[in-house]
């Protein structure tokens, strides 16, 4: 028989000694048997120890009947208060485990939360990644694929073939030149000085947003060729205003381009070392020959081959119909790099603009300098023949534009442009001379007079071309747009 003892063991759930005492053969401790029934079907273990319990483990304990004794702690004052501050400490340990409870329960919401936004971005970019694919996918044409980079060789030389073939051009525009009559209805000065904006696109991105070089084949003048700080190279006609093909591939930003102006064939040169040559709206020819950015193409005037320059202070030149590179020149500047290139009308002299000032023409028969031009204070941006055969023009950043005699390579004129200088054109009678930098000027060949100055541009002014009888101007400016001022 258990003493009394036994009785006044209080239940850890009702505080109260059990009415119906049961004992556990695992544990040794004694429970209310109501209660621990209960708490076993829900938890099944012990609330005590965590020892796991089934009902089967409990043995009735027998007891006599005997009346309850009067708890102790209500017989007086200073039981009454050892009994509240049981009850208040019991509330606290329950309050402590609790907050115990939540905390774990922030911790695992916290790392759950966490999981799901890493989960999102990794979704987020796997639908970029899926899009971008779709969208490069969309834009790829059946076509010829084109000769992959690493199999592309580069020749010795210029073949005796391609040399004919230049000498026989030359000697025909050496021919027709002097026969060649200034148009009739060639805009005036006059009437030029009341030119105006009467065009203008703003196709390139807004990120990057200077139009850095502009094309247009005189046959279509509706079609303007652009290449942006963007990396884009974009097709525009004037008047449908709207892009009719967006060249992409470039991932830096584009310095030149050519529109052939016979054949469907587009050529660029990126700060990314690489040229494109698109030919006939199929895939592009990537040439990788520059190490450093690529700052200007040119058209050989027999219409079938090309050069570049780069800063790694060599230009080169390629044939569109094989889609290879021919031949790479190295220009041999003492601390400085080709800026700009361009080739004569008649196609064997070749101008090569430096970032030290000087303007190198080449001859291409021997591909050895035949005279250095060295007097500009500044890097040579932009790089001009007139199609009168004798005059070339260089701008620079020391906010002159030069035009050179080729007959006895002198200095003409120095024409103040009041900014650095971008490019510069002739127009086709080589009538006219513009300068592209924070603003637009015109000078007539004639007398040297200004005719024209345009500075509405933000930006300024990084590209110009005259339209067919210099009846209007294009301009890529640097707040992104392309304009066109005439009348």
């Amino acid at each position: 028989m258990f003493c009394a003892s036994a009785y006044l063991c209080l239940f850890v759930f009702s505080g109260e000694v059990p009415r119906e005492p049961v004992i556990s053969k695992k544990t040794g401790y004694i429970y209310e048997k109501s209660l621990i029934t209960k708490y076993i079907k829900t938890e099944g273990k012990c609330p005590i120890t965590g020892v796991e319990l089934d009902v089967d483990d409990l043995i009735d304990v027998k007891t006599q009947p005997i009346v309850k004794p009067k708890p102790v702690p209500a017989t007086s004052i200073p039981g009454l208060l050892v009994s509240l501050q049981n009850e208040w400490d019991s509330m606290m340990l329950e309050s402590f485990t609790l907050k115990k409870h939540l905390q774990a329960v922030r911790q695992e919401l916290s790392q759950t939360l966490y999981q799901h936004e890493a989960a999102c971005r990794v979704i987020a970019r796997l639908i970029k990644e899926r899009d971008a694919a779709r969208e490069a996918l969309a834009n790829v044409q059946a076509a010829p694929v084109a000769v992959p980079e690493a199999e592309m060789e580069v020749e010795d030389k210029i073949s005796d073939e391609m040399m004919a073939k230049m000498e026989k051009k030359a000697k025909e525009s050496f021919k027709t030149r002097p026969k060649r009559k200034i148009p009739d209805d060639l805009c005036t000065p006059e009437a030029m000085k009341e030119w105006k904006v009467v065009a203008s696109y703003t196709a390139h991105k807004t990120a990057s947003p200077a139009v850095k070089c502009v094309a247009q084949r005189a046959e279509q003048p509706d079609l303007v060729l652009s290449g942006g700080e963007d990396g884009q190279v974009l097709l525009y006609n004037v008047a449908e205003r709207k892009v009719r093909r967006n060249f992409t591939g470039h991932k830096k930003a584009v310095n030149s381009v050519v529109l052939h102006p016979t054949r469907e064939v587009v050529i660029s040169g990126s700060d990314d070392k690489t040229v494109r040559l698109w030919v006939d709206q199929e895939r592009p020819t990537v040439f990788r020959q520059h190490s450093a950015e690529v700052t200007g193409v040119a058209l050989q005037p027999v219409g079938e081959f090309f050069c570049s320059c780069g800063r790694d202070g060599a230009w080169c030149f390629y044939d569109i119909a094989a889609a290879r590179a021919v031949q790479t020149v190295a220009c041999g500047l003492e601390d400085a790099t080709p800026e700009t290139i361009q080739f004569h009308p008649d196609g064997l002299l070749l101008g090569v603009g430096a970032s030290s000032g000087a303007v190198q023409v080449w001859d291409m028969r021997s591909q050895k300098v035949a005279v250095t031009l060295a007097e500009h204070a500044g890097a040579v941006r932009g790089l001009a023949f007139s199609e009168n055969g004798y005059y070339m023009a260089s701008g620079a950043k020391d906010e002159v534009v030069k035009v050179w005699d080729l007959r006895n390579g002198s200095c003409l004129q120095n024409l103040a442009m009041g900014s650095a200088v971008n490019a510069v054109c002739f127009d086709y009678s080589g009538t006219y001379l513009c300068g592209a930098g924070e603003a637009l000027k015109v000078w007539s060949t004639k007398t040297w007079e200004e005719t024209f100055e345009h500075a509405e541009a933000v930006k300024g002014y990084h590209a110009a071309v005259f339209g067919a009888k210099a009846e209007y101007l294009l301009a890529g400016c640097g707040n992104r747009a392309v304009v066109k001022l005439g009348l």
